[in-house]
């Protein structure tokens, strides 16, 4: 029998009512597998990132100071590259302007570079490269001074063609200097035609040593005396010592006229006043031995005095000639000697040799430095 049938309170049938879901039970129902495998990848991540974090860190700082490093010598390749400081505003207009193919510009600035004056760095390579380009762009000086680094050898190889067709393009640019170089070079050659036509530009362009040039060869043609002297008269007014030294011999020898010896005297005197040894040792020897001057041997000893200290071997040896021979004035006489001697007199050898055979003590104070004497009033 069932309940039912016996009377008994009715039961609910399990069946007939829908399952009810459980939140309690969902929420603590076992792990499933695949959660203790994310824990373990994420574990694994995070061991690897506290492994390997350090390194990455430690490479992006040394990619970092490495850029800093590159663009630090960059700039500073720059700054030397391109002579413009921002403190030097003159350089920077020459810069400017030899950026434009400005021939003096780029002349200053090779300048500049090559001694490394005002803020330009000393950089004889870039100087040089500077000057050629200043060269190329019609500025004498460049050219001429190419052609001296050209023919000493310094900076550039040693090459004096190169040299000389440099001076002949800085002539070509109306520079007088170049123009005297190109000339001798061309007389050295036996090329007269050409150096005239050289020292003619030089001397119309006023500079001394060209003029001087001119006057000497036309000296060796018995008929252009008088153009001679009218050249060397230029370069003595111009403050050319060898011009007034060539000026009084011409006046000495009297070539084509009456020698003057006074008037060479004059020209001898102006020479010496410039630093001319050889025209003190001639203004001395005029003051000894013309018919035409007074003799006055003080004013020779000085003359020659003068020339000795400005290098002139003989006159070395006519100063020691005419110093007192006494025991204090031993020392300065043998000094004289070998000084002369070793600017090639031979007879100043002999006396030297001569004075330490003799068994005279010499004094062992040095000589006194001499100072150039004074002129006479001419």
């Amino acid at each position: 029998d069932t309940p039912l049938q016996r009377g008994g309170p009715a039961l609910p049938c399990v069946l007939d009512t829908p399952p009810q879901k459980s939140h309690t039970l969902s929420a603590q129902r076992p792990p499933t597998r695949s959660e203790p495998t994310e824990r373990k990848v994420k574990r694994m991540y995070e061991r690897f990132h506290a492994t390997h974090a350090p390194q990455r860190w430690r490479l992006f700082c040394l990619r970092v100071a490495l850029c800093c490093l590159f663009l630090a010598a960059w700039n500073t390749h720059s700054q030397a590259q391109l002579p413009c400081p921002a403190r030097d505003t003159e350089a920077c207009n020459l810069w400017q302007k030899c950026q434009q193919n400005d021939g003096p510009s780029c002349y200053s600035i090779g300048m500049l570079r090559l001694y490394g004056e005002r803020t330009m760095p000393r950089d004889p390579h870039d100087a040089i490269a500077m000057l050629s380009r200043a060269c190329q762009h019609n500025s004498g000086p460049a050219c001429f001074s190419l052609g001296v680094f050209s023919s000493i050898g310094q900076h550039l190889p040693q090459d004096q063609k190169r040299a000389q067709a440099l001076w002949q393009q800085a002539c070509q640019l109306d520079h007088g200097a170049a123009c005297q170089r190109s000339g001798l070079g061309h007389e050295l050659l036996g090329q007269l035609d050409k150096a005239e036509q050289d020292y003619k530009k030089s001397c119309a362009l006023n500079f001394p040593a060209g003029c001087t040039n001119l006057g000497l060869l036309h000296l060796k043609q018995s008929s252009k005396l008088a153009l001679a002297q009218t050249h060397l008269e230029k370069a003595c007014a111009l403050q050319e010592k060898s011009g007034c030294t060539a000026l009084g011999r011409l006046h000495e020898q009297g070539k084509g006229y009456p020698s003057v010896h006074r008037v060479a005297l004059l020209f001898y005197t102006q020479a010496c006043r410039l630093g001319d040894a050889q025209g003190c040792a001639s203004a001395a020897r005029l003051h000894l031995k013309s018919p035409q001057i007074p003799q006055d041997p003080q004013i020779a000893a000085n003359l020659f005095a003068r020339a000795c200290l400005l290098g002139h071997p003989t006159a070395c040896r006519e100063t020691a000639q005419r110093t007192p021979h006494n025991a204090q004035t031993t020392a300065t006489t043998l000094t004289l000697y070998q000084k002369a001697c070793d600017q090639g007199d031979g007879a100043s050898c002999f006396f030297a040799g001569s004075l330490l055979l003799q068994n005279k003590p010499l004094p062992s104070s040095q000589p006194p430095t001499a100072t150039p004497p004074s002129l006479p009033p001419y």
